[in-house]
């Protein structure tokens, strides 16, 4: 997958059947997580440093749905060792420092708090929707689909990134608008079209959606009529 990030590492350090399980000292923290959405986590996946790698594995599985899983399960893992870490610094400067002196530091540990005990959340409870798009970018990036072969003393091989372009925020703060991001692909809509569900898709995503699940990739029903209308 190109030059290694840490995943693969992790991947072998962790034993992937070992589900996230919420501590009693970090209950009370997921207990009163703030909510995040469902592309708000996809998004994040998509710009991870290992997103290459959680896709190369679901890729070379024989169970791309297990693999997914376990990806998901490895990272709810990372997340959790590092909330236990930033909850525990929290804690530190909260009873070892005056407030004035240390309030940049806890307000710095306590955003890094929020926003990892949210991910923990999420991870959960989207956690099948969230496999379902491992596995739907997994089977549909050509670049993963490149062969290339490598020799002792070439340079270290580079994973095309075509296929695997998300948006991201410009310097100036400018966002697209979820509306115009498939909620599949996370990309820019060029040919939108509405299905059965209400949700507007990009049409080639929607149209290999089935492939992967016979529901709605965001409502979870049924998505008995393939109709598309388009709407541009």
């Amino acid at each position: 997958m190109g030059q290694r990030t840490d995943f693969l590492d992790i991947q072998g350090e962790h034993d992937a059947s070992d589900d996230t399980t919420d501590t009693s000292a970090l209950q009370h923290v997921l207990d009163n997580s703030p909510l995040i959405a469902l592309e708000d986590l996809k998004s994040d996946m998509a710009r991870h440093e290992s997103f290459e790698d959680m896709l190369g594995i679901v890729h070379e599985a024989s169970n791309p749905h297990s693999a997914a899983d376990d990806v998901l399960k490895i990272w709810s893992l990372v997340a959790r060792d590092e909330l236990e870490h930033w909850q525990k610094e929290l804690e530190t400067v909260s009873q070892h420092y005056s407030y004035s002196s240390a309030r940049h530091r806890r307000e710095e540990h306590q955003v890094r708090v929020n926003k990892l005990s949210a991910l923990l959340v999420g991870l959960k409870q989207h956690r099948q929707s969230l496999s379902d798009y491992l596995v739907f970018r997994a089977q549909n990036s050509s670049a993963l689909d490149a062969t290339w072969t490598w020799e002792i003393g070439d340079d270290m091989p580079t994973l095309p990134r075509t296929d695997l372009t998300v948006i991201e925020p410009s310097s100036n703060s400018f966002s697209v608008p979820n509306e115009y991001v498939c909620p599949i692909s996370q990309e820019l809509l060029e040919d939108p079209v509405t299905a059965a569900d209400g949700m507007t898709y990009e049409r080639s995503a929607i149209e290999r959606w089935p492939q992967i699940r016979k529901t709605s990739p965001m409502t979870g029903l049924a998505l008995t009529d393939i109709d598309l209308r388009h709407n541009g």
